[in-house]
């Protein structure tokens, strides 16, 4: 096309804008300026990378920020094009089809983007949590999560003849790897013999729910809010990054130690109190009356 930069993929802004101030692109075929790239270690110029929907609505705005529709989110403050930073993107983005012999094929990965380079090439610290049970490709599934060094699962592999939740597998990318609850352990001692069942299971209705994600986030938010949690993390968090080590199943424990009474019953009371606002989706827990 005339007046457009192709080079292998349409060549856009950080906006989403071709050369052509008036076309916008978006999608598989584009991607970022090379102008970007001293300014976006660690993330990918092209877009194939990130999550269609999180690509969607910055394109939205942009156009709409364009129409003069909504305020600029990132002005310019008198830097060049090649000095701002690209659009935050962090949704999963995954893949999926159904495979010869009727298999049904997902892996749903997190974004790269605001990843050190020193966490992305450092050396993996924990094993890949694989549960296989697929049987000469004819029945049964495969699932398969990897987690970082940090203790965060990164990726989710799912292949089988059995249907399972894509909004589900989605919900555990991005996670603690706490919240598999002993997933990789109960499996190989056999106490779960069926993986996709044990994930629909009421104890994780929970965690596939968006009001989790609300609950986390403001447990998360009262934790950083109180003088001495924070204190006791950020003084963990300097020792690690003064030794170059990265959390490890075994800091859990030690962590848990050095928080106060105070912070514990904080996060047993409202863990309570969200079972009991959802007890209709997690009747498996008992709850203690209140006093």
């Amino acid at each position: 096309t005339w007046g457009l930069v192709y080079n292998g993929r349409l060549i856009i802004k950080r906006n989403f804008q071709t050369t052509d101030q008036s076309i916008f692109a978006c999608g598989r075929i584009c991607e970022f300026s090379q102008r970007y790239k001293n300014v976006a270690l660690g993330a990918s110029l092209r877009l194939d990378k990130y999550n269609s929907r999180e690509l969607g609505q910055h394109l939205s705005r942009s156009i709409l920020e364009t129409l003069g529709i909504l305020p600029p989110q990132y002005p310019m403050n008198g830097e060049e094009e090649g000095e701002q930073d690209l659009p935050a993107l962090f949704m999963p983005n995954g893949q999926g089809g159904v495979l010869p012999n009727d298999l049904i094929y997902y892996h749903i990965r997190r974004s790269e983007s605001a990843r050190p380079l020193y966490e992305i090439s450092a050396p993996k610290n924990r094993k890949d949590i694989l549960c296989d049970n697929l049987a000469n490709l004819v029945r049964g599934h495969l699932i398969k999560f990897t987690i970082d060094n940090l203790g965060v699962i990164e990726s989710v592999t799912y292949l089988g003849h059995e249907e399972i939740s894509v909004p589900s597998l989605i919900s555990f990318v991005g996670l603690s790897e706490a919240y598999l609850n002993r997933l990789d352990d109960r499996f190989s001692s056999g106490l779960i013999p069926n993986v996709t069942e044990f994930l629909s299971e009421n104890w994780a209705l929970a965690v596939f729910h968006e009001w989790f994600s609300e609950f986390r986030f403001n447990l998360k938010n009262k934790i950083m809010s109180n003088p001495e949690a924070l204190e006791q993390l950020w003084s963990f968090v300097k020792e690690k990054a003064r030794t170059h080590e990265f959390l490890e199943k075994k800091d859990y424990s030690s962590l848990r130690k050095q928080l106060g009474r105070d912070i514990v019953r904080l996060i047993q009371d409202d863990t309570i109190e969200f079972i009991r606002e959802n007890i209709n989706h997690l009747p498996v827990y008992f709850i203690p009356t209140k006093s």
